[in-house]
Parts: structure tokens; C-alpha cells; sequence
């Protein structure tokens, strides 16, 4: 996995991989989480966080007594259940001392839950500038605009792609991430007809580690979705793409 990119006097981050295509590795995957974590409670029973409907299910099920138990949601809970822990997260939400969530609409649609958490808080996502603007990380000369993420019709670009004729004639879109369909073939089409064809250049692909000192030599980052479903219109207080362009040092 990964290295975990967060440390805090006192907090120990523990983090397993679930997502596979073999079921068998999921679900050993998951024993191990529940025997690490009823270890970790015998020798620190202390506060503990769990993260997201499948760390809350990993809690309800390992063993052992906790001093304080809080539940972090990145996202709501949705309606029909969809997901395999979304169910069992649910139901768990009265048996955590506390729930945070990453903004306050989120955290409303929390309380509305039946039954309602015992006790609910905004944690909202704000970042720390990264090490990056400390190592000499240098903006373009010229004003710019970045994209970085996922690219399809789910994030505004074609609004954005819409606009540049009303920006400056120097400034031009870079766009960042993964293009699997042909998505960003229309995206090239519209700028041509727009005359901006020039001004809309695909960049090449970044991994994670490389974010943040590419995004910091650009001005301003574009950080949109259409609300197509029941988490995003409550995404602004917590969407990564906003807080990653912050810590990046970018408005």
C-alpha cells in the first residue's frame, strides 16, 4: 500500500487494502483488519476513528472495548443502501460516541438518519500547505488554469471549455487525469469550433505523489461536479480536488 501521508503525536494510522476483484482476497483482507484492530484494542484501548462504512463495519465486528468511538463519514449514507457496508454502517451510527463528517449539509442529512447519531460535528478538510511550496515549487510566468482529476461530463468541463471565450486570449486550460473514453476527443471538438482549440491542452498523466508540485505552478484549479447523484450536491465541503489545489498553494 501506499505510505500513509498524515502523522500526529499520538496517532497510529492503520490502513488495509479491500478493494479486489477475488472475493476471497476481500474477504481475508477483511478478517485481518478485524484480528489487527481487536490487538490494537487490548494493548491501546483508547480513542479510535473509523473511517467510512467498511472501517465502521471493521469496529462493529472486532473485539474489545474502546475509550471513545468515532465514526468518520467522507460521504452520506445513501438511501437505497447501495454498497456492501452502507446497511451495517447505518445501523451502527447510535453505537459511536461520536460522528464527524467533512461539511454541514452532510452532517444534516446524518442527523436526519433514523435513529439519529447520539452526537454529530463538521470536521471540515483543511489542508496544511505541502513541503512542496517550502522546496522552491515556482509559478508559471503567465496566468493559468489547471484541471486535475477524472475527466468526463460529470465534471463541468465543457461548461469550462464553454467559457474560455470570455477569459483572457493568454490564458490557456491545462487539463490533468485519465481519459478512458472518447470524452476528451469532444472536449477538443468544441474548443476547435470555439476557436480555443489551442488554448485546451490535455496533459500527460500524473500519479499522486507527482500532484501537488505540478498543480502548484498554475494560478487557479477548476474543481466542479454536476450533482448527477445524491452525494455530490453536498460535495463542496468535501471534495479532495479543492483541498489537494489548497495544500498546493493554488486558489
Amino acid at each position: 500500500q501506499p505510505k500513509i501521508e498524515f502523522s500526529f503525536p499520538g496517532v497510529e494510522v492503520h490502513r488495509f487494502r479491500t478493494e479486489h476483484r477475488s472475493k476471497l482476497i476481500r474477504l481475508t483482507s477483511l478478517v485481518l483488519m478485524i484480528v489487527k484492530l481487536s490487538m490494537l484494542r487490548l494493548w491501546h484501548p483508547n480513542c479510535e476513528i473509523d473511517f467510512d462504512p467498511v472501517g465502521v463495519v471493521v469496529g462493529e465486528r472486532a473485539f474489545g472495548a474502546t475509550g471513545i468511538t468515532i465514526h468518520h463519514h467522507h460521504e452520506i449514507l445513501f438511501e437505497d443502501n447501495r454498497g456492501r457496508y452502507i446497511s451495517r454502517a447505518r445501523k451502527a451510527l447510535v453505537n459511536a460516541d461520536l460522528i464527524t463528517v467533512a461539511d454541514e449539509d452532510r452532517r444534516k442529512l446524518m442527523e436526519a438518519e433514523d435513529p439519529p447519531p447520539r452526537r454529530s460535528i463538521t470536521v471540515r478538510n483543511t489542508p496544511v500547505l505541502a513541503d512542496v511550496l517550502n522546496e522552491g515549487a515556482r509559478r508559471k510566468k503567465s496566468f493559468s488554469v489547471v484541471y486535475f482529476g477524472s475527466v468526463g461530463p460529470a465534471q463541468c468541463l465543457d461548461t469550462a471549455v464553454k467559457s474560455m471565450s470570455d477569459w483572457p486570449d493568454d490564458v490557456c486550460l491545462h487539463i490533468y487525469g485519465a481519459r478512458p473514453n472518447g470524452y476528451a476527443a469532444e472536449l477538443l471538438k468544441m474548443a476547435k469550433t470555439l476557436g480555443l482549440n489551442e488554448r485546451v491542452v490535455f496533459e500527460p498523466w500524473l500519479s499522486t505523489r507527482q500532484l501537488l508540485p505540478v498543480v502548484a505552478q498554475y494560478h487557479l484549479a477548476l474543481t466542479l461536479l454536476r450533482p448527477l447523484n445524491d452525494n455530490w450536491p453536498y460535495s463542496a465541503g468535501a471534495s479532495n480536488k479543492p483541498f489537494q489545489a489548497m495544500a498546493a498553494g493554488v486558489t
